[in-house]
């Protein structure tokens, strides 16, 4: 009885919320998942859920109130349809980034397996949408404030107009070249 006591209080104390477990991957190999990866897998899906449906009811509010609130003579300026197509093209972008991340591609086991086997095609083709999506928005995003910009530039000289919009050409190219890249 005294050897059972002095061996339990060497014990650590169990931890269940920093335990981990083994799952199998698709060819028999083990691998270890912990309690933290779990609860920040969960906490990021919410996350990231929370963020893209409130960009669909806020895009979705502001293209309506776009449209209600323009004056019609407004409606055909460049600077009204980009924006409007902005705001469309983000409503249906956050809405295929919350079917991503409530589809198979953000399964438990997918996941943490790197298994995605059983996604199906059409899953691939909402993925990549929400990506070509993305990029698309940001274009329409730059050309709309380079726009902008030569409004409230109008009364400046014309030389110093013209290099403003340089300037602002290139940084633009420069954000789309980068996002292009991360495609």
């Amino acid at each position: 009885m005294g050897s059972t006591t002095a061996n339990t209080d060497t014990m650590q104390p169990f931890d269940p919320f920093s335990q981990s477990f083994t799952l199998l991957a698709a060819d028999g190999t083990p691998f270890n998942v912990s309690m933290s990866d779990v609860n920040d897998y969960v906490s990021y899906g919410g996350r990231i859920l929370v963020n893209y449906s409130s960009q669909i009811g806020a895009s979705a509010i502001l293209l309506v109130v776009l449209l209600l609130l323009t004056k019609r003579e407004k409606r055909r300026s460049p600077i009204f349809i980009l924006n409007s197509i902005s705001l469309a093209l983000n409503t249906i972008r956050s809405i295929l980034q919350c079917l991503y991340f409530t589809g198979p591609f953000y399964g438990f086991y997918a996941y943490f397996a790197s298994d995605y086997t059983r996604v199906p095609k059409a899953q691939y083709g909402v993925s990549i949408a929400g990506v070509v999506l993305t990029f698309l928005l940001l274009v329409c995003i730059e050309i709309s404030l380079i726009l902008q910009m030569r409004v409230v530039c109008v009364t400046s000289p014309k030389l110093q107009r013209f290099w403003i919009t340089m300037t602002s050409a290139v940084v633009a190219l420069l954000a789309l070249g980068f996002r292009l890249a991360l495609l």
